[in-house]
C-alpha cells in the first residue's frame, strides 16, 4: 500500500521474508515499478543456500519467469548447478 500511496519505492523498507509475497502481487497486479523493486531485492539477497527455493517460488506464485532464469544462469558458474 505504501507504494501506492507514495507514487513510488524510494522509502520503500520491505522485511526479506516479505519480498517473494510482494513481488507476486505486484506481479498479480501489474505494478512494474514494485516488480522491478522486488527483482532488486531479491538479486540482492541469493545465495547459494536459497537460489532453489526462491526460483521455485518466483516461477510458480509470481509467475515471472524472466527473473529467476536469468538469475540463476548468471549465478551457474558459481553454483555448478545446470538448469
Amino acid at each position: 500500500m505504501q507504494f501506492l500511496y507514495n507514487g513510488g519505492c524510494e522509502n520503500l523498507q520491505v522485511d526479506s521474508s516479505d519480498v517473494l509475497e510482494l513481488m507476486a502481487a505486484a506481479n498479480f497486479f501489474q505494478l512494474d515499478g514494485l516488480l522491478q523493486y522486488c527483482e532488486v531485492q531479491c538479486s540482492t539477497m541469493i545465495d547459494l543456500d536459497n537460489i532453489v527455493s526462491m526460483y521455485i517460488h518466483a516461477k510458480v506464485r509470481a509467475n515471472c519467469i524472466g527473473f529467476p532464469v536469468s538469475l540463476c544462469y548468471s549465478h551457474q558458474s558459481k553454483l555448478n548447478v545446470c538448469f
